[in-house]
């Protein structure tokens, strides 16, 4: 009602229609009056007053609009409770103070930061109010959520004797809070090791942190040990090695601690042996012993020994003397160990055993040792693996001939029972003979092959007919060239006979064969024709390019102002491939008030 137009006419002026003649037209002027609301739920209404004037006259018009009432202006005030899980709400109508309710709203919680190992967390409370079509929303923030604590995940390392251990302390909640040191360990338990059975020490260590004790045991394995001595050592049967230098003996440990009921309590075998002093030298003529002080060891543990040797002849087989060049008939040299006195035993006996027999190619072993007695003493050597020669393979040798005899193979074999050995040598055959192309006669063919340096022969004699004429092309006349029949005419020539033999040169109609080059985009292709052999007697014809067979695209900008053609050849193996910058011609057809319009472009 704010706009309103008006017309004046003169009723006593009339148009030539008769209707009354315009004065004048324009906006009049509007004033609104209200009248006051007595309540925000009474209804009012404004009277709108349109005034024009117009010589000397003054005109009105007026409006009156009911409204609705005006309604209520609510403003909050929240009353939290100090835990944040209650609040009420405050009411009040800014139109009408005296309008005021308080009702409880509605109370939801977030977390807003997290509570970790050492800071509480904080909670954001939200209350929410919807009354008379409108919503009222508050939040309080409660710092209410307990810290965490410490949870310590404790990693222990133990020392080497295993007296302490460091630890490393780290929090699951975060990996940053890291709390380390050393702490003494102590004895839970002990039991000591025995002869037959392992002992143990339990050891404990424990650290109190901020979540509680934290602990761990080890337990260390005290293996079970005899406590030996050397009782006896065979000093008739030492060796030495000569590769390494260690020297064996054969001996017993006996344990001093355990009875012979129990297991382990003696123990028998071959056991690596040092020196460990000054060899005593025994004098056999003034009967005064010797002594050989030594190390004995078992299973990496040390034991001494003294070895009292006799005044008196003590004789060992000397193992830096073999048993002579004829093993079947051996003979053992003994030497004394305090004297050095030696003696030859020569009527020793030959032990033989394990025997396995060599093949073609591979050795034969057999386990020996030689045994002799000596003033009423048996003596004997140390027993070794020897090796028998292998056999060699029994060759037997066959030839098989090819087709014409003009090829033949030599087949070798080996006689011996379980041995597959079999090759083939290709040989080499001459051919000797008085036929010709067109007279009968008799023809030697010669096989020649090599096998391990040595020469193989072997002959055969064929007596038949004329041995025909082996033609070789040897000219071409490409201008009697048939393409259809793919023949032309060519003369041949027998490469056995001589010229003015019958039949030694021929002219006829030979077959071609066809090479054939495939042309590409740029580069011609060829057909090339030859007789016999494509290196000899040829006769090439060109086959045009290709040229390329493009296809094209266009690459637009986004806004259309440029484009790129490509021009790429589709054909296999051709990477022909060029780009055009091209002109971009826009077509505009405007748009209308009931059209869109568009550029082509």
């Amino acid at each position: 009602y704010w706009n309103v137009t008006y017309t004046i006419v003169c009723e006593n002026e009339r148009n030539a229609d008769g209707s009354p003649a315009v004065k004048s037209t324009g906006n009049a002027t509007v004033t609104p009056v209200t009248a006051p609301a007595t309540s925000c739920t009474e209804s009012v209404t404004t009277t709108y007053t349109a005034t024009v004037t117009f010589d000397g006259q003054t005109f009105t018009d007026t409006k009156e609009v009911t409204m609705q009432s005006i309604g209520h202006s609510w403003s909050a005030a929240f009353n939290w409770s100090d835990d944040g899980k209650t609040c009420s709400v405050d009411l009040t109508c800014g139109n009408d103070s005296d309008h005021n309710t308080t009702l409880a709203a509605a109370v939801t919680s977030a977390v807003k930061i997290p509570a970790t190992c050492t800071a509480a967390g904080t909670t954001t409370y939200t209350a929410i109010l919807e009354h008379d079509g409108m919503r009222f929303t508050d939040t309080k923030d409660v710092e209410d959520i307990p810290a965490t604590g410490h949870e310590y995940n404790v990693e222990f390392t133990w020392a080497d004797d295993n007296s302490s251990a460091s630890y490393v302390a780290t929090c699951a909640h975060d990996r940053t809070h890291v709390e380390q040191g050393s702490v003494d360990s102590q004895t839970v338990s002990s039991t000591p090791a025995t002869c037959t059975a392992d002992g143990s020490t339990v050891y404990s260590v424990s650290v109190t942190l901020s979540d509680g004790v934290h602990s761990d045991q080890k337990t260390v394995v005290l293996p079970k040990t005899h406590h030996y001595h050397v009782e006896w050592v065979d000093m008739e049967h030492f060796a030495e090695d000569q590769a390494t230098g260690i020297v064996t003996v054969p001996a017993t440990l006996v344990c001093s601690v355990c009875g012979e009921e129990t297991e382990g309590h003696s123990v028998t075998g071959t056991f690596e042996a040092r020196e460990n002093g000054q060899f005593v030298q025994p004098d056999c003529g003034q009967g005064t012993p010797g002594q050989m002080p030594m190390i004995i060891i078992y299973e990496g543990v040390e034991y001494p020994y003294t070895y009292t040797i006799p005044a008196e002849h003590y004789y060992i087989v000397d193992p830096t003397v073999g048993v002579g060049n004829d093993r079947e008939h051996p003979h053992i040299t003994i030497v004394c160990m305090a004297c050095q006195d030696t003696k030859v035993i020569e009527d020793a006996v030959a032990h033989i055993s394990d025997r396995v027999e060599p093949t073609c190619i591979q050795h034969g072993t057999y386990k020996y040792y030689a045994e002799g007695t000596y003033d009423g003493k048996t003596y004997r050597t140390l027993e070794e693996t020897l090796l028998l020669d292998p056999l060699g393979h029994d060759y037997q040798f066959n030839w098989e001939w090819g087709p014409n005899n003009l090829t033949a193979t030599l087949i070798i074999t080996c006689a011996r029972d379980g041995c597959d050995f079999h090759a083939d040598c290709r040989a080499e055959v001459d051919v000797n003979t008085t036929a010709t192309c067109t007279v009968a006669g008799n023809t030697v063919f010669t096989a020649t092959a090599n096998f391990l340096n040595k020469e193989k022969t072997d002959t055969k004699s064929v007596s038949g007919a004329p041995l025909g004429h082996d033609y070789h092309v040897t000219d071409v006349d490409w201008d009697t060239f048939d393409k259809n029949a793919m023949t032309v005419t060519a003369t041949k020539v027998c490469s056995r006979c001589h010229d003015g033999d019958p039949g030694h040169s021929v002219t006829e109609s030979v077959a071609v064969a066809v090479v054939i080059t495939d042309p590409t985009c740029t580069l011609e292709g060829n057909r090339h024709y030859y007789v016999e052999s494509p290196e000899e007697n040829g006769y090439n014809e060109s086959i045009p390019a290709l040229g390329h067979n493009c296809e094209y695209t266009f690459e637009w900008s986004q806004d259309f102002a440029s484009a790129i053609m490509h021009e790429v050849c589709t054909r296999d193996g051709c990477d022909y491939h060029k780009d055009y910058q091209a002109s971009v011609n826009p077509v505009t057809t405007p748009s209308t008030c009931s059209a869109a319009g568009q550029t082509v472009y």
